[in-house]
C-alpha cells in the first residue's frame, strides 16, 4: 500500500472536518482521474490501516458503478471512483475482562 500512496504523491487532498462527537479530524482523498487498474490495485487493501505521522488511517475504496444509499434512502450507482484515507477512531476493549 505504501508504494501506491507514494505513486500519487501530491494528488492527495487533505480534508478537515468535525465528526459526530465534535472532534476535529483530518482525512485524505485521492483526487484526479484514477485509472481502473490503479483502483483495482488499491482495492486489495480496502479496509487495511496505515500509520502516517503517528496517526492511524483506514483505506476505503469505492468503485464507480457500485451501489450506495443516498441521504433520501434511494439506492444509486456511484458515478466515480473514490479512494480515501480516514482516521481510525476505533476503540479496542478487552471484552474478556468484562465477563
Amino acid at each position: 500500500m505504501n508504494a501506491l500512496i507514494k505513486k500519487f504523491k501530491a494528488l492527495w487532498s487533505e480534508v478537515q472536518y468535525t465528526d459526530a462527537a465534535g472532534v476535529k479530524q483530518v482525512k485524505y482523498w485521492l483526487t484526479g482521474d484514477i485509472k481502473p487498474q490503479d483502483v483495482q490495485a488499491f482495492e486489495k487493501f480496502n479496509g487495511d490501516s496505515i500509520e502516517l505521522n503517528g496517526s492511524v488511517f483506514i483505506l476505503t475504496v469505492r468503485q464507480a458503478g457500485t451501489m450506495y444509499t443516498s441521504k433520501q434512502g434511494l439506492q444509486l450507482p456511484r458515478k466515480s471512483n473514490s479512494i480515501e484515507l480516514r482516521p481510525d477512531t476505533r476503540k479496542y476493549v478487552d471484552l474478556g475482562a468484562m465477563l
